[in-house]
């Protein structure tokens, strides 16, 4: 796989954890409040997974842009541990 279908994988990737992060808090903030038994403190571990998926996306982002722009080689690795993490979180 070449360096342009590998920035166009990652670039993928990184915007669907990011819309997968939106979405989710879209659910947490309108849906999850709604339900019976919720109580304020599984609202709360909601909004902190939602943060960390937020979080990840962008810096996923961050660190995509910068190993194109600036030819990191190195950072496949981190690319790809950042992935399997955000997935398995």
């Amino acid at each position: 796989m070449d360096l342009d279908n590998q920035f166009r994988k990652h670039i993928i990737i990184a915007f669907l954890f990011v819309i997968l992060g939106i979405t989710f808090g879209a659910i947490g903030a309108h849906a999850l409040e709604k339900l019976p038994g919720i109580l304020p403190k599984h609202i709360e571990s909601w909004k902190t997974g939602v943060l960390y998926q937020l979080f990840q996306g962008l810096g996923l982002l961050i660190l995509v842009l910068l190993t194109q722009f600036w030819k990191l080689e190195k950072t496949k690795i981190a690319l790809k541990i950042i992935i399997t993490g955000t997935i398995l979180f």
